[in-house]
């Protein structure tokens, strides 16, 4: 496991150079496939207690003093190593993003006071519907956050849905959301373009999150946990109902991704009909399987 910094990325701006870091992947063929599908990762209580509280003390003191980034967070050792680089985190970002991936530069912050109505659908700017993972939405809580605490609650899928924030506003309840609901010291990744919302809270208190981007610098390739008896034809590609999306469609959008992260971007082929990788009975191996899969 390492850090170091590197040189600015593209895009990087004024905030100049990026620390990359690498480490080993910790997530299987099947929980890749699992992100394709859904576009989400949580790891729960990841970080340590002593660790939360000192993150909620500076949160607090910035709060009074009325910021709301914390650059300064990303600078030092002790918030990288225990919770931009924490091993069980860092691991699942290694195994989405391949080796040296960007840990983030910035982290915008929120305190928020409970209880509250449920704010609007979005996706984050600058956000790219291209069936890549390029870059890591990443979220953690210092404090537990169930469900009277308003999660952010997302629209498990939609990060294959092309849309913009002024074509979401109006919608409330959405078919297959996933509320990230989390003790203290979870951290959760998710697709950038994922749609989402702060969710209703219920209860009186503070609801404590950090949000910030990690970064690919390396092509895709298959270099996580491999599974030997994981078969590219009968793999689950499907999202399970209540989806959000085209009926099938899921299918072929996680099939593509996982191909494109596998390296395998240029083998991807669908047939028209109820053909690989729909989740259709058939015996043996599923028709349409492209070759070199």
């Amino acid at each position: 496991m390492r850090s170091s910094i590197a040189a600015a990325a593209p895009g990087a701006g004024i905030l100049g150079a990026m620390r990359t870091h690498d480490c080993d992947p910790t997530l299987t063929d099947t929980q890749v496939l699992d992100f394709c599908r859904t576009g989400y990762h949580m790891i729960e209580a990841a970080v340590p207690p002593a660790i939360n509280e000192r993150v909620v003390a500076a949160m607090t003191e910035q709060w009074e003093r009325g910021g709301r980034q914390m650059h300064s967070f990303t600078e030092q050792d002790w918030f990288v190593e225990s919770v931009l680089a924490n091993p069980a985190a860092a691991g699942a970002a290694r195994s989405l993003l391949g080796a040296n991936f960007t840990l983030p530069n910035w982290a915008t912050w929120f305190r928020e006071e409970s209880p509250v109505p449920a704010n609007q659908w979005h996706i984050d700017g600058g956000s790219m519907f291209d069936g890549q993972i390029n870059t890591l939405k990443w979220f953690y809580y210092p404090t537990a956050c169930p469900e009277e605490m308003g999660p952010t609650e997302f629209v498990a899928g939609s990060h294959h849905v092309t849309n913009q924030v002024r074509f979401m506003a109006h919608y409330d309840a959405i078919r297959g959301i996933w509320k990230s609901t989390a003790p203290a010291g979870s951290i959760y990744f998710t697709a950038y373009p994922m749609w989402h919302r702060r969710a209703k809270s219920t209860a009186a208190g503070l609801r404590y999150m950090l949000t910030g981007t990690y970064h690919r610098t390396v092509p895709p390739t298959r270099d996580w946990l491999r599974e030997p008896d994981f078969d590219f034809a009968t793999a689950d590609y499907w999202l399970e109902e209540p989806r959000f999306g085209e009926q099938y469609r899921s299918s072929r959008d996680a099939a593509r991704l996982f191909l494109w992260l596998c390296g395998l971007g240029d083998k991807f082929a669908v047939r028209e009909g109820p053909t690989w990788p729909m989740p259709v009975e058939v015996a043996g191996r599923p028709f349409g399987v492209p070759a070199g899969v």
